[in-house]
């Protein structure tokens, strides 16, 4: 199922990157995704104003205790979402 960008200023971004980081340092992810980009250019129709970042991304957490789970940032696109 495709996956949203969420709109996120630099500051949640570098929040984004730094839970990921602890998480692969801890032993903890063993698994996961980011993508973001810069708000000069139009992507999926959506106006970002310029101190925020589209960004979305997936990672696991918990895997030294198990299974663990996933975080996501983003939405998904469902069966009844149009992409905007």
């Amino acid at each position: 199922m495709p996956q949203k960008f969420a709109i996120v200023t630099y500051a949640e971004l570098s929040n984004i990157l730094s839970s990921i980081t602890h998480h692969v340092q801890a032993g903890d992810s063993f698994e996961g995704y980011i993508e973001y980009a810069m708000t000069d250019i139009d992507h999926e129709c959506q106006k970002v104003p310029c101190d925020h970042v589209m960004v979305r991304a997936g990672f696991r957490v918990g895997n030294s205790q198990g299974q663990g789970g996933m975080r996501f940032v983003g939405d998904f696109y469902g069966e009844d979402s149009e992409k905007v």
